[in-house]
Order: structure tokens, then sequence, then C-alpha cells
């Protein structure tokens, strides 16, 4: 039996299952590794649609975050973990606090090319619901806490229930049986 899958369909399924293992702990270099694989999928669709990967390009990341995102967290884990031509004896030091920034790309990039103005694909669920996350989680990253406030208000959740890690593995495990 042969199964049939086009780019923007194989990073959705490798995309939620790193947000799912990603909620469900667990090993962060399992994950980093799916996400590297997504973003490889994803940048390229990316480009021949205009839509940037908001580690180089998005303005909405403060400019003092953005050099270390690219150089310490996006590519240094993630290079390392499909790669051994030039480093077969070096040791990663991996910065597990970088991972949320690399799904958080995987899912900017996801949402923006499976939109209207792109491929018209369905949207996922869990990547938006990791964005949320993300946001609860780090203000201060943000331009304007206010309008991620009115946009978590839309949803009928407040940050309280977006940081509660309980409740996002039960919606995505609802999720992911509906699937």
């Amino acid at each position: 039996m042969k199964i049939k899958f086009n780019k923007i369909q194989v990073a959705e399924i490798q995309l939620n299952e790193a947000i799912f293992l990603f909620f469900d702990n667990a090993h962060p270099l399992i994950v980093e590794t799916l996400i590297g694989a997504v973003v490889g999928v994803l940048r390229p669709l990316g480009k021949k649609y205009g839509i940037n990967a908001p580690a180089h390009d998005w303005d909405g990341i403060k400019p003092e975050y953005k050099k270390t995102w690219i150089n310490d967290y996006l590519h240094k884990a993630q290079n390392f973990c499909k790669h051994a031509d030039n480093d077969l004896d070096e040791i990663l030091e991996y910065e597990i606090e970088g991972l949320p920034y690399s799904i958080y790309e995987a899912c900017y990039l996801y949402r923006h090319i499976a939109s209207d103005k792109a491929l018209k694909y369905r949207q996922s669920s869990a990547a938006l619901l990791f964005e949320l996350w993300l946001m609860a989680e780090r203000p201060h990253l943000l331009k304007s806490v206010e309008a991620f406030n009115q946009l978590l208000k839309s949803t009928g959740m407040n940050v309280k229930q977006i940081k509660d890690m309980s409740l996002i593995k039960e919606v995505l495990l609802k999720y992911r049986i509906k699937r």
C-alpha cells in the first residue's frame, strides 16, 4: 500500500507530532530533529509564496533577541543532529531554552503558508495553541502584550489556562484523536 503526501502535509504531520512530543516532555533532541525537518520543508515553500521566516525577517521579535535566536538556538542543535561531516568529535551543549523558538518558527511558517493567501490549506490547531502558549510564557518578547491579551480573550481562554500544561496536553490529545 502506498500513501501519497505533498510537502505541506508532511510538514503538518511532523509539526503536529513535534508539538505533541514537546508538551508530553519527550526528549528535546527528538523534537528538535523533527522541527528541523519541518523548517527544512517550510522555508523553501515560504520563499515561493513570499513568506519570510520569523527568525530572519519578522519584526515582531525585538532586534536584540534575533541574533541569539538564529545563531545559538535555531541552527546549532539542528545542524548537529543531522550532520556529522565536520564535527565527528564535537559535543553538543544543547540550550533547551531555545527549543520553543525553533518550534515557533515552524508554527509561524506553517500558519502563513497554509493560509488563504498561499496554499489555502487547513490550519494546525496544535501550532496555533503552541503559539499562544509561547506568547503567554514569554510576554517580554512581544511588542504588544495588550494585542496578545485581546487575541487570547477572543479564544475564550486566559493566560492562566494557556500556561496550564495539563490543559494543553488534554486539548492536544483530543485533537490528536480526531485526526
